[in-house]
């Protein structure tokens, strides 16, 4: 019994690491992609674009991932008026039918988080209760294969 615990919370700790190291990969990869050359004017808060043309609906903010997250390099998240919209957009995205779309709304609240942390943890609390079961441990057939169940 007790082996079987312990083998338990092995896959458990495997498979969150796992998927954090997914969302990680995945926010690095579209980083990477992305076309520097953005297409909003310099005049437009950058957040009002991202809002606006690139995350207005679950499909746009899917395509738009790598997009996304280059508009939002180097921008100052406190200082702009927009930042409750992006968060409850965030929020929006987390709760989807879409599992792309979830993970696309952990993705960029991920990238907002190293942007500007002070600025996103003031308005981001609501984002655990949503990310928590998202990320949660279940038996999968994956998880099977990487750490195989104990004889019972």
């Amino acid at each position: 019994m007790l082996i079987g615990a312990h083998f338990e919370g092995l896959e458990r700790k495997l498979v969150f690491d796992l998927r954090v190291e997914l969302v990680e990969v995945l926010s690095h990869v579209a980083l990477r992609t992305c076309n520097r050359r953005s297409s909003f004017s310099l005049s437009m808060d950058p957040l009002d674009h991202v809002l606006t043309a690139l995350i207005a609906t679950d499909s746009a903010a899917v395509a738009n991932l790598p997009v996304v997250l280059g508009a939002l390099e180097g921008v100052s998240l406190r200082a702009s008026a927009h930042l409750r919209k992006l968060v409850a957009r965030l929020s929006t995205l987390m709760h989807s039918k879409e599992p792309s779309a979830r993970w696309v709304g952990i993705c960029i609240a991920n990238h907002c988080f190293k942007q500007d942390r002070d600025a996103v943890l003031e308005h981001a609390h609501v984002w655990v209760a949503t990310c928590l079961p998202i990320l949660s441990v279940r038996r999968t057939k994956f998880c099977s294969l990487i750490v195989p169940a104990p004889d019972a």
